[in-house]
């Protein structure tokens, strides 16, 4: 879980796009950066499902919560 606000200012780390908490997210839980759905779907099919931060296959849907 992650609150909107802290999302501000942070990119997508395979493509570098702005963050959009309207979009389905996701998270590495080992080095905790953020991808947009498609993204993660690049990296299960060119990158064999691993983080591009750290190389960790623990990348998970992340829930957005306003408070």
């Amino acid at each position: 879980m992650v609150r909107r606000v802290e999302l501000e200012g942070l990119r997508d780390a395979l493509t570098s796009a702005p963050i959009d908490a309207r979009r389905e997210l996701a998270r590495c839980g080992d080095c905790l950066v953020f991808y947009h759905a498609d993204s993660v779907a690049a990296l299960a099919a060119d990158h064999g499902g691993r983080c591009v931060g750290c190389g960790s296959r623990d990348i998970a849907p992340a829930r957005v919560v306003d408070d």
